[in-house]
């Protein structure tokens, strides 16, 4: 019990922080390809909106594969309708071991009742994970261009090494 304790507290701390570095790097490059727009039409226009949106289907494979790698997690984007548009494992959805709807308890929490952040287990067969869904926004934060999920299954691995760990001490004694 007080393993498990440990270990879920410390993965949700890991999970809410990956979910933070990622978050903010998928909204620099959603928001540096808005500035990017803005100036190409700045001449043909006198004012600009600041609060103007990229579309997130913008954020295109190889901006997802790259921030995986980099932050070495799997990463799913959902359009503002929870449909998915892109992720880093495209395998699991073309094989329909996960549907490309976003988790509906997920989408409501986060569409209707206006969290800022959601996490849940799920499950991919008898795999149980975490899972944690936000909102990427506009630099003004006030309109939704898509949802973020991290689906992060380093917990129970993490837990089983630690218990392992463990009882081999507690076996030497």
């Amino acid at each position: 019990y007080y393993f498990y304790n440990r270990s879920a507290d410390y993965h949700d701390r890991l999970l809410a922080e990956k979910q933070r570095e990622i978050l903010t790097s998928i909204e620099n490059v959603l928001h540096k390809r808005s500035d990017e727009q803005k100036n190409k039409r700045k001449g043909k226009r006198s004012t600009i909106d600041a609060s103007e949106v990229i579309p997130a289907s913008k954020l295109n494979e190889v901006d997802v594969a790259v921030l995986s790698k980099i932050h070495q997690i799997d990463i799913n984007i959902y359009d503002k309708k929870g449909k998915l548009l892109n992720c880093s494992q495209p395998v699991i959805f073309d094989k329909g071991l996960v549907s490309e709807n976003m988790d509906i308890l997920a989408f409501y929490e986060l569409s209707k009742m206006h969290r800022s952040q959601f996490l849940c287990k799920e499950n991919v067969g008898t795999l149980s994970y975490m899972s944690a869904y936000v909102p990427i926004t506009n630099k003004l934060g006030n309109q939704t261009l898509a949802y973020l999920n991290i689906p992060y299954f380093e917990q129970e691995k993490q837990l089983r090494e630690e218990l392992s760990t463990f009882l081999t001490t507690i076996v030497n004694l």
